[in-house]
């Protein structure tokens, strides 16, 4: 195990998971558990996008570029990556990183829009402008100083080296020649701003999306004999605390579960709350809302279809990892063309990535620099880091995401976890709350 495997370890222990869950709890409380009542959000969903006005975007094309950062190599290699190393158990604690992290995300946009600033370049907001409000300057500048880091790496790099690997595996291509393309492409569509990135998700996401979770239905389908036993040996194994050969079982699936889900969603994390920032939504809480759809889509369903396709299928226990393993799970229902499919659905969802987090990357450094940062040679500076990532073992990309994204939580679930009661306060404005308060203040009477 390498110095960067280790220190990924260390840093996902079960007290730092135990601190994503309290934060999580602790917004829940205070939403009234908000997140378990869909029929009630996705009202408000509905109502965010007739009551929208100004803005750089609207208010679903600013969750879909998020969505489209959250969107992609976590959900097809990273949640293989977790049940090779962390066994089925893995998939309870991806779970429970969405139950919370769907409260955790409406908290968080809804603070991005509540102290969003209106500049001559354009709004400027995410959660360096909420964590300045609830913690100081200070913590924000290294907030902003990390995620630019992150979206560099995780944002780009983790993308095109999931990428890569899947073109090569599937064309026999040079890592080098596919690493030039894919910052060709980028540098294509980044030139263009959040519109044309926005329009760039606005297309690809949905499109992918409901390919791969239609495919990932049938693939189940035909795989639901071994759906029970499957199901039961994730319960188990969440909380299976016999030695096991590399380690203590739940430990394992604590440590790989929770942490590929929160890559995937990066609820408590902070970094998807950019693109929120130009949202046209007038109620805050409306983006808010938004943020839970975003971790419901991401975790919940797409990355649940593919833990149980590889769960399900008779590679689990292949030795197989990332996008090979999964790759090989749609085998049983696309034969042939499983690689193809899969290659194509990691090329959609991690370029979408690539591209939404080239505009987070901006206005991190934005915040930093103010009026002396320069577009060009930061765009361009971004693509260099999308060729390293096709280069580099993919390995040690991961493993800097894990220890990167707990950085970023420490000082966003502080501000959170500070703000709560703020961001909360703002669902008195939705009529779906509203009605939800009224029946529980009767049924107290």
């Amino acid at each position: 195990m390498g110095i960067l495997a280790k220190a990924g370890d260390l840093a996902w222990n079960p007290a730092i998971i135990l601190i994503f869950l309290s934060a999580g709890l602790y917004c829940s409380v205070h939403i009234r558990f908000f997140q378990l009542r869909p029929r009630l959000w996705i009202r408000e969903l509905l109502h965010a996008e007739r009551s929208a006005s100004g803005g750089s975007i609207a208010p679903w094309k600013a969750a879909v570029t998020a969505i489209g950062g959250a969107l992609g190599t976590g959900n097809i290699a990273g949640v293989a990556w977790a049940v090779a190393l962390g066994g089925p158990g893995a998939v309870f604690w991806m779970w429970m990183s969405a139950l919370f992290g769907m409260a955790l995300s409406f908290t968080e946009k809804t603070l991005t829009l509540m102290t969003v600033r209106r500049e001559k370049g354009g709004p400027l907001g995410g959660a360096m402008c909420y964590i300045e409000n609830a913690l100081g300057k200070a913590p924000a500048v290294i907030y902003a100083l990390l995620s630019a880091a992150s979206f560099a790496s995780v944002g780009s790099m983790t993308q095109c080296s999931a990428l890569t690997g899947s073109i090569c595996a599937l064309t026999g291509s040079s890592e080098v020649i596919v690493g030039i393309a894919l910052a060709l492409m980028t540098y294509l569509i980044i030139s263009g701003g959040l519109r044309r990135t926005a329009a760039a998700s606005s297309v690809l996401v949905p499109a992918v999306s409901v390919a791969y979770v239609a495919c990932g239905f049938f693939a189940i389908y035909i795989l639901r004999s071994a759906l029970p036993d499957v199901m039961r040996s994730i319960f188990l194994e969440a909380f299976n605390f016999r030695p096991a050969a590399s380690g203590t079982g739940a430990v394992l699936a604590m440590r790989y579960g929770y942490a590929r889900g929160v890559f995937s969603s990066e609820a408590g994390v902070g970094s998807s709350t950019i693109p929120h920032a130009s949202s046209s939504a007038q109620e805050p809480a409306h983006q808010g809302v938004w943020g839970i759809f975003e971790v419901f889509l991401d975790t919940i369903v797409i990355c649940t279809i593919t833990a149980l396709i590889i769960l399900c299928g008779p590679y689990s226990r292949s030795g197989l990892t990332g996008e090979v393993l999964t790759s090989a799970a749609f085998s049983v229902l696309l034969g042939k063309y499983a690689g193809p499919f899969t290659a194509f659905c990691i090329l959609v969802l991690a370029f979408s990535t690539i591209i939404s987090r080239e505009w987070c990357f901006e206005q991190s450094l934005r915040y930093l620099l103010g009026d002396r940062l320069k577009t060009g040679v930061v765009r361009k500076m971004f693509c260099v880091f999308s060729f390293l990532g096709a280069v580099l073992p993919s390995r040690s990309l991961w493993d800097s995401a894990d220890i990167l994204n707990i950085a970023l939580a420490v000082p966003n679930l502080a501000a959170v976890c500070v703000l709560a009661r703020v961001a909360a306060k703002r669902l008195e404005h939705l009529r779906s709350f509203g009605s939800l308060r009224k029946r529980g203040a009767e049924r107290a009477r």
